[in-house]
């Protein structure tokens, strides 16, 4: 495998259709020139991640401990799980930095792996050619990651 792509990216966490509230990803912006988001979007829980593309379809967020505050890391990463509520659509300006296709991280649990200055979490990506699970036909399923990196779904 060759090296790693990254790039650092501002992570709203929270759901889209709560208007970033909730568990999860909201909207992620590598484009700083950009505003951030209207006012109508909460945007109290915020982190600075290193994203990188680990292979075609696995990203890993680097949460960097230092850019949240004391409640966005206890509503967010005080348990071993990164809970996504709903799937997010990986913003176009993430899959042209990497060349990947346009695709989400589905809704599920995520392992997170602490050290001393982020909080790792991967993702597998679905690329939106793909056939991707409704969530209507698996009512109260989850994706989970499990500590061999498998993706399951329980």
């Amino acid at each position: 495998m060759g090296t790693c792509e990254s790039i650092v990216g501002q992570v709203i966490l929270g759901e889209i259709s709560k208007r970033c509230k909730g568990a999860g990803i909201c909207k992620v912006l590598v484009d700083f020139s950009k505003p951030i988001l209207t006012d109508m979007y909460c945007q109290r829980h915020r982190a600075q991640a290193t994203i990188t593309k680990e292979s075609e379809d696995k990203l890993l967020f680097s949460f960097e401990k230092n850019s949240m505050s004391q409640e966005t890391t206890e509503n967010f990463f005080s348990t071993s799980k990164f809970v996504m509520k709903t799937s997010y659509l990986i913003e176009q300006e993430i899959s042209k930095k990497f060349s990947m296709k346009r695709g989400l991280i589905r809704e599920g649990d995520y392992i997170i792996h602490e050290n001393s200055l982020c909080f790792d979490v991967k993702f597998k990506i679905y690329f939106l050619d793909e056939k991707i699970p409704s969530s209507d036909t698996f009512i109260n399923k989850r994706w989970i990651v499990n500590d061999r990196n498998e993706y399951l779904f329980q």
